[in-house]
């Protein structure tokens, strides 16, 4: 079997939102198009096996950043062995070059807050958590990086990502 040259969501992003977009349609209102938001859980036994999918799928933006926050509380319990949880987190990780490439892509050029209420002003973490595939427990790890990468510093009380250009 051959691997198609898109994922299902490439494909939408980058052929059926242009067309869309050329045809007049805006993407950001909800009354003309609603984002399916879908997440994909591998699901392991206790040996660390594979068992299956757990898929949660939402239209809600809350509901989606909600359940990627659930997901990772639950890798913290400890009645799951800590290998399991430990492979669960690498099956659910985005490598962090592939962030710092979104991160540049969305933001680049540009002074943003790294979090602080989504409701009140643009973050790089609620970003990374709405709009990707970035889970929770992935976060610390990310801010370290951009740390690391200079991209982010303590200005007065507020920590600031100062996103270079690409």
């Amino acid at each position: 079997m051959t691997t198609p040259p898109y994922s299902e969501a490439d494909t939408r992003q980058q052929l059926i939102d242009a067309r869309l977009r050329l045809a007049g349609w805006d993407l950001v209102d909800p009354s003309q198009v609603i984002r399916e938001l879908d997440i994909h859980v591998p699901m392991r036994g206790a040996r660390g096996g594979h068992k299956y999918y757990l898929v949660h799928a939402s239209k809600s933006l809350k509901g989606y950043s909600t359940m990627k926050e659930a997901v990772s509380q639950s890798l913290n319990r400890t009645d799951q062995a800590p290998f399991v949880r430990n492979r669960m987190r690498q099956d659910l990780r985005i490598p962090l070059q592939e962030v710092l490439a979104t991160v540049q892509r969305y933001f680049g050029g540009r002074t943003v807050r790294w979090s602080g209420d989504s409701d009140v002003a643009e973050s790089v973490k609620w970003f990374l958590l709405e709009d990707t595939a970035v889970f929770n427990f992935q976060s610390s790890e990310i801010k370290r990086t951009l740390k690391d990468h200079g991209w982010l510093r303590r200005i007065g009380r507020v920590e600031q990502c100062m996103v270079p250009s690409d």
